[in-house]
């Protein structure tokens, strides 16, 4: 109904406007939307050039402001067109020819406009639900909350009419959006109405490089903003809050995040699982498990004496309590203590200071190898800088049994540090 509505709302403000103002500016305005249509896109770069000196910067505010600002200065060119040959066409037959053949043309000059200002009318109703079409994609896909704008609430109830009535096939091979666009709004409706898996979006490999950024981790510890985003809150509420302009004015971040590849995005978010990245089974996060630690160093040594078992006992627990080993799509790789241990003497370790490690990962063959060094520059103590482990790792997939609950496939990897056999576990969600 609201799409019959407009159309019947712009047909007739079209066709008054073009009786009053006579069929020659009304043709002039004619041939400038089409011709609006087709160089807004050439002259948009131009146009984008002097937004920044009234303060729009961002990229993608630009390229649309910059476009929609280019269709409209080609229609005020052929506006002011227009009325320079109105009036002189107007001079001619108000001064030069009879006063018969003078309201014989205004007649036909009125009725003339009227029929051309419908197929104005008719020209901008076809681009008014081509924006409807479009943003209506995105709004439909993010506005499904019952708090979501007033807006928000519009736009997609004109575009749930446009595809009610056909329009959106009228107009669909008019859209100029490109593949990117939908893809992202995919995505982010994906996100929209599924809370719960944007805890996950950080294991994403691509997202795990960007969580060491200064803008992700502030947004990491604000407890108040990630009970903000996992709410069922209106998504323009998340869009204005101060940490999400954080990132959208962040070029630098921007430009990292729309690399991303969104389709396989979604599809972990939705499985846990992506085609793209889940090659190397080493990327992502690791919790350390010293029962199989010790498991490994028993199976490696089975003539372990007592001694050796109570000193081993102690390195594997002490040295590695609540240890992390990460790795990250750009080949860097760390193991990791809790803030309070590291770089303190354990209580059963006689030698060292428990460190952190941080290096560089690569693939070989179908193991992977480790090298790094201590993390800390400013926390180790002396001596420690000729530490480094070069190592090999290994990743192996076994059964994790939960008391009263299925077991579940759990990917362990294996290496060593200062000849000490360690495992980390990538627990499934």
């Amino acid at each position: 109904m609201t799409i019959w509505i407009l159309a019947l709302l712009l047909l007739g403000a079209l066709a008054s406007a073009g009786y009053s103002q006579g069929a020659i500016r009304v043709a002039f305005s004619l041939v400038g939307i089409f011709a609006g249509v087709l160089f807004a896109a050439p002259l948009a770069p131009l146009v984008m050039l002097v937004l920044p000196f009234i303060g729009i910067e961002r990229d993608w505010t630009k390229q649309i402001v910059g476009t929609i600002v280019a269709f409209y200065l080609v229609g005020v060119v052929f506006k002011l067109a227009a009325a320079f040959v109105h009036r002189k066409v107007e001079y001619h037959y108000k001064y030069r020819v009879p006063d018969a053949i003078r309201a014989l043309w205004e007649r036909m000059n009125r009725r003339t406009g009227m029929c051309l200002g419908l197929i104005n009318g008719w020209v901008y109703f076809l681009l008014t639900c081509l924006v409807i079409s479009t943003l209506g994609y995105f709004t439909t896909q993010i506005g499904g909350s019952e708090s979501s704008s007033y807006l928000m609430k519009a736009v997609t109830k004109m575009a749930e009419d446009l595809r009610s009535t056909g329009m959106d096939k009228a107009v669909g091979g008019l859209n100029p959006a490109p593949e990117r666009y939908y893809e992202i709004a995919d995505a982010l409706g994906f996100v929209a109405n599924n809370r719960a898996v944007v805890r996950r979006i950080g294991s994403y490999p691509p997202f795990a490089v960007l969580a060491k950024t200064p803008v992700f981790q502030g947004m990491g510890t604000d407890r108040e903003y990630l009970r903000l985003v996992e709410s069922e809150r209106d998504p323009s509420a998340i869009l204005s809050h101060a940490r999400t302009q954080e990132v959208i004015t962040n070029s630098a971040v921007m430009t990292e995040l729309l690399a991303v590849d969104l389709k396989d995005l979604t599809n972990y978010l939705a499985t846990g699982k992506s085609a793209k990245y889940d090659l190397d089974r080493i990327l992502g996060t690791w919790v350390y498990d010293f029962p199989a630690s010790l498991k490994l160093a028993k199976a490696q040594e089975p003539d372990l004496r007592t001694t050796r078992m109570m000193q081993l006992r102690k390195e594997l627990t002490d040295r590695y309590e609540r240890a992390v080993f990460t790795a990250t799509l750009d080949n860097r790789a760390a193991v990791t203590l809790p803030a309070n241990i590291e770089g303190t003497a354990g209580p059963n370790l006689t030698n060292e200071h428990r460190l952190s490690f941080s290096g560089t990962w690569r693939k070989s063959g179908n193991n992977y190898q480790l090298s790094m060094t201590p993390a800390n520059r400013n926390n180790r103590p002396v001596g420690s800088e000729n530490i480094t482990v070069n190592t090999e790792a290994t990743i192996e997939k076994q059964k994790f049994a939960r008391a009263g609950r299925p077991s579940v496939d759990v990917e362990t990897i294996r290496f060593k540090i200062r000849e000490n056999p360690v495992v980390f576990n990538k627990i499934p969600e």
